[in-house]
């Protein structure tokens, strides 16, 4: 953990107090628990969605900075205290004090007042107590400066968002506001630019004042990408952020892949952030997209949404637990390097031998005469490539009637795949009872970098959806034959 954070691939969450969608009211559902449940999880990157609270009636005319998807109108919109979020952090730094260093990514919608405020509730809550990772403002760093290693800030707290290169009082910057997407176009070769407008209207738009005691406390620099060569010049302080459909729109229209290789060149020494935007979702749709590629480019924070449990976020807890599932984890050699030598292909056979105290799913139960549940269990095993956004590979077991104890799965076909980049492919393993009607229930999973794989008969261990092998996970587990193969 000695490397430059820029070297590692780092759990990130996106709108990480977001607890779910109720769908009949057609709004969200904020909870501040889910910043520690985050933490918990083992993501290093939060999000703080900060916005003007709506001022009390007969109380202070400057209302709360609070933490929402957008802002609130009423008193009773969905919105979370910022204290609170603050507090939970807190909290989880001083009972896990040898935690690596916790990115607040501040997405800052607020009035210069409440910026105020909001600086004063984090310097109380992180600041005063030495949890701050603070910038320095007596030299500026240089193009060849490394970021910090996540050893040397153990236990504290790394402020991103917007800051001007040099802080003094009154200061005003770019308005660089992740969730704009609308300000990035692209030229026939693929090459992002900035929309031509009037000089005046652009300037009346874009700018907004940040306090200088909010601006000394933020570490890492949000700034919009406009051109690669200058983008390559900045500090390595200086972070870019995409959502995915920008992302998209910049790798598919370049040709000559030219800009896949200056985003690799960049994440070689600074962070980018990918996230999926709200106008990208339909609300009955997934929340969620494959990490896979992004991680495929070098960028370290792949957002993620960890409100609903899916795939990608068995890929994404399988990706870290390389690492102890501490939220950072070492990327391959060629993606840290720009002149590195890519990894070589590796092929595998899968036998999937037999499965040990498999627990029940659950919605529902399923009970014998005796009163003893059971479950119809058999496993299916994928395989996602890292160089493109698609499934290589799947296998699925027979079914063992009955039997979630100690089923034996007659897997004598086995599985054989073959991963280009080993360090990037994602191979997962989740269980499932197969009930009466013929439905799917998935009772657990696990997941790995195809790297980690190794010779021989071995144990992989079966998590819940929260990534936890508690209550009935503790001994839940599936016993794989692993066979190189040429």
């Amino acid at each position: 953990m000695s490397h430059p954070m820029s070297n590692y691939w780092i759990m990130s969450s996106h709108d990480t107090y977001l607890d779910c969608w109720n769908q009949r009211a057609d709004q969200p559902v904020l909870d501040e628990q889910m910043y520690l449940a985050a933490l918990y999880r083992g993501v290093r990157c939060l999000e703080l969605d900060v916005w003007d609270g709506v001022p009390t009636i007969g109380g202070d005319s400057i209302g709360e900075p609070v933490i929402a998807r957008e802002k609130p109108k009423l008193k009773d919109d969905p919105s979370v205290n910022v204290k609170v979020a603050l507090k939970s952090i807190q909290q989880y730094l001083l009972a896990n004090k040898k935690s690596y260093p916790i990115i607040i990514n501040i997405e800052n919608h607020c009035s210069y007042k409440v910026q105020e405020k909001l600086a004063k509730y984090i310097f109380e809550i992180l600041g005063s107590i030495g949890l701050i990772v603070v910038p320095d403002n007596s030299d500026s760093m240089d193009v060849s400066d490394l970021l910090p290693s996540p050893a040397s800030m153990r236990g504290r707290v790394v402020i991103m968002g917007k800051r001007p290169n040099i802080v003094m009082d009154g200061a005003k910057v770019v308005n660089d506001d992740f969730d704009d997407e609308n300000d990035t176009v692209f030229d026939d070769e693929g090459i992002p630019n900035v929309k031509s407008r009037d000089e005046e209207e652009y300037e009346m738009e874009k700018v907004t004042e940040i306090p200088p005691q909010l601006a000394n406390m933020t570490f890492l620099h949000t700034t919009k990408h406009k051109y690669w060569d200058k983008s390559l010049q900045l500090p390595s302080t200086h972070v870019h952020s995409f959502a995915e459909g920008v992302l998209e729109q910049m790798t598919e229209k370049n040709k000559e892949e030219q800009i896949i290789q200056n985003l690799k060149k960049f994440t070689s020494s600074h962070i980018c952030r990918t996230f999926r935007s709200w106008k990208d979702v339909d609300k009955t749709s997934e929340l969620n997209t494959d990490p896979l590629f992004k991680w495929s480019l070098g960028c370290q924070l792949v957002s993620l949404n960890y409100s609903t449990y899916d795939e990608h976020l068995l890929k994404a807890d399988g990706r870290f637990r390389r690492n102890g599932s501490c939220g950072y984890t070492l990327k391959p050699e060629f993606l840290r390097s720009y002149d590195a030598v890519p990894e070589r292909p590796e092929s595998w056979k899968l036998n999937v031998l037999c499965g040990s105290c498999l627990p029940t799913p659950d919605s529902k139960q399923q009970r014998t005469s005796t009163g003893i549940s059971f479950i119809n269990p058999f496993v299916k095993i994928n395989v996602y490539g890292g160089d493109i956004e698609q499934r290589k590979g799947e296998h699925t077991t027979c079914v063992v009637g009955r039997n979630g104890l100690n089923p034996v799965f007659d897997d004598k076909t086995g599985f054989i795949f073959k991963a280009t980049s080993p360090s990037l492919a994602i191979l997962t393993f989740t269980v499932w009872h197969k009930n009466a009607e013929g439905i799917e229930e998935l009772i657990g999973g696990s997941a790995m970098p195809v790297s980690c794989i190794r010779e021989g008969c071995r144990s992989v261990p079966l998590f819940d959806k929260q990534n936890t092998r508690a209550g009935p996970y503790a001994y839940a587990s599936l016993l794989v034959k692993a066979k190189r193969v040429t």
